[in-house]
């Protein structure tokens, strides 16, 4: 079977603009990958979804966590043959699979970014020169991230405007006297992060709390973490802290992601 050539309403090719809701998915724009894909409508970035227990006899809610987030993505395909159609799927999948979660954001909220990976795309019919088709994102984090911001100084302050505790991405050192000794403060909760070990001037120090990892000039030094004095997971930043570093003449570096819901 042929597929007719799609033609406007108006009788006349118009040129493409993307779509107020057109996805960059892991850093590439679909529509821009594929000539006659073209996103229609998105959900589930507004919802919220909690999972609860509750006391037996008074229904009191014990404890409340978030569930993952499922985007839905509806979209809408054209090809003038078959076989094309059939190669911008083949496309359009290889675009979607991937092994792990990776980067998406959309055209109408650019400062916001999530986390996740299509974990169903729907079967179409191709029975007509436009297709209707739609795909969901598992986010197994809810949260939506903004763009990271680099906060240099020591001591520093930082102001998240989200007001939502989160980790700081990375925490970066550099030693400007020998010591043995180095710490991270959060003066406004008390928590910190202490390393015990030998460090000299110019030494370059990274702290990525979510990966589990310290290195020093980009070797792990992950068992020089004093743990009874650390609060190394919990080291969270509340929205308005006050950030300094032992010995005061380090310099400190960190790099800051605001987080939504």
């Amino acid at each position: 079977m042929k597929v007719k050539k799609f033609i406007q309403p108006n009788g006349h090719n118009q040129e493409r603009k993307l779509p107020s809701v057109a996805m960059v998915f892991n850093g590439k724009v679909i529509e821009n990958e594929i000539e006659g894909y073209r996103t229609l409508t998105v959900s589930g970035r507004e919802n919220i979804d909690f999972r609860t227990s509750t006391a037996p006899e008074s229904n009191e809610i014990l404890t409340k966590d978030l569930n993952a987030r499922v985007i839905r993505v509806t979209y809408e395909m054209s090809a003038e043959e078959n076989n094309e159609f059939q190669e911008k799927y083949r496309l359009l999948t290889r675009l979607l699979v991937t092994d792990a979660d990776v980067s998406i954001e959309f055209m109408d909220d650019p400062n916001v970014s999530y986390k996740g990976q299509v974990t169903h795309i729907n079967e179409i019919q191709p029975t007509s020169n436009i297709v209707i088709g739609a795909f969901e994102i598992y986010c197994a984090s809810p949260w939506k991230e903004e763009k990271a911001t680099v906060i240099k100084g020591n001591p520093m302050k930082i102001r998240l405007k989200s007001g939502y505790d989160t980790k700081p991405n990375q925490i970066k050192l550099v030693v400007k006297e020998n010591t043995n000794r180095l710490t991270v403060r959060n003066a406004t909760t008390g928590r910190r992060i202490v390393l015990s070990g030998d460090y000299e001037e110019d030494d370059v120090i990274i702290v990525r709390i979510a990966n589990n990892l310290i290195t020093k000039n980009n070797q792990n030094i992950m068992h020089e973490l004093n743990f009874t004095e650390t609060d190394f997971h919990k080291f969270l930043l509340t929205g308005n802290d006050d950030i300094d570093a032992v010995p005061s003449s380090t310099e400190l570096e960190m790099i800051v992601k605001a987080r939504w819901l």
